[in-house]
């Protein structure tokens, strides 16, 4: 008869405490703090390693490995007893990181049957921002290309995750999202109907943002997104697309007269590479021919 190993002896223990956990997504590192932390209480000897108290708890415990082979930089995480939902592992990826847009209009109840693709941003440290100077010409052009995308994204199982790099807002319009997959950091209503429009391509594209805004009525400040617009920023006039999509699923007067009031000193384009757009006067905006 094999002589047991100390964890074996100290199995029960071990899972106890894992059970008991509120946090059950671990990095490597956090399991070696916690062997490190209960080795002597458990009574194990100095010999346990920490590969060996991983091999202990997914073959004897209910560990399981999740490794995520993103082309920038692979992440391995460890779930305990099944608890943990994607979102879970997701939301340890970056210490300072949060949901964003498909996610975020899937979080918010705004959109149905999109949780299949998670969009998790984590901000750049700040920088110093020059000066753009825009030109009719320069958004013509920018607005006929393909818009660009992450390249650091994995599918895993039955989802397709997107690591964000986003430009530095100070987490502007990140709370607290409570919702049956969890509690997470996610963009507020307001700075998530911004951010679709600038991104559409992360969004689902614009047949998903209509549906999200015709669902955000009644739920969201309009007078918060003027104030987000302004802070965020941008080089291209989005709040002319922001405008043109609130009149267009119904949203009332005075908050079409609010965007009416911000500047209109360019055309614009709803989203790119639009074939045979219609031309929106109101809103000095390219539309696809089928929202005109």
């Amino acid at each position: 008869m094999a002589r047991r190993s100390g964890l074996e002896f100290a199995q029960r223990d071990i899972f106890k405490l894992f059970d008991e956990r509120q946090d059950n997504v671990f990095r490597q590192s956090q399991l070696s703090q916690i062997l490190s932390e209960n080795s002597y209480s458990w009574q194990l000897p100095a010999s346990t390693t920490i590969r060996r108290f991983i091999k202990f708890l997914t073959e004897e415990g209910k560990l399981k490995k999740h490794r995520f082979a993103f082309p920038h930089q692979a992440e391995t995480r460890y779930a305990w007893d099944n608890r943990a939902t994607i979102y879970d592992i997701v939301s340890t990826f970056r210490s300072n990181g949060y949901f964003s847009h498909l996610s975020a209009l899937y979080l918010h109840k705004l959109v149905d049957g999109y949780d299949g693709f998670i969009y998790f941003n984590s901000e750049q440290k700040p920088h110093p921002r020059y000066s753009t100077r825009l030109s009719q010409g320069g958004i013509d052009s920018a607005f006929k290309r393909k818009q660009r995308q992450t390249t650091n994204f994995v599918k895993a199982d039955d989802y397709t995750i997107y690591l964000l790099n986003g430009k530095n807002t100070k987490r502007l319009g990140v709370i607290e999202v409570t919702t049956p997959e969890g509690t997470f950091d996610c963009t507020n209503i307001e700075r998530t109907l911004v951010d679709v429009v600038v991104r559409p391509n992360y969004s689902g594209g614009l047949a998903n943002i209509i549906i999200a805004y015709k669902e955000a009525k009644g739920r969201v400040s309009t007078n918060k997104m003027v104030a987000y617009l302004r802070e965020l920023d941008h080089a291209y006039p989005y709040h002319q697309s922001v405008g043109f999509l609130l009149e267009h699923t119904g949203y009332p007067g005075e908050v079409i007269d609010l965007f009416q009031k911000l500047p209109r000193d360019y055309d614009f384009y709803l989203t790119h590479q639009m074939k045979e757009p219609t031309y929106n006067s109101k809103w000095k905006l390219f539309v696809p021919k089928e929202l005109a």
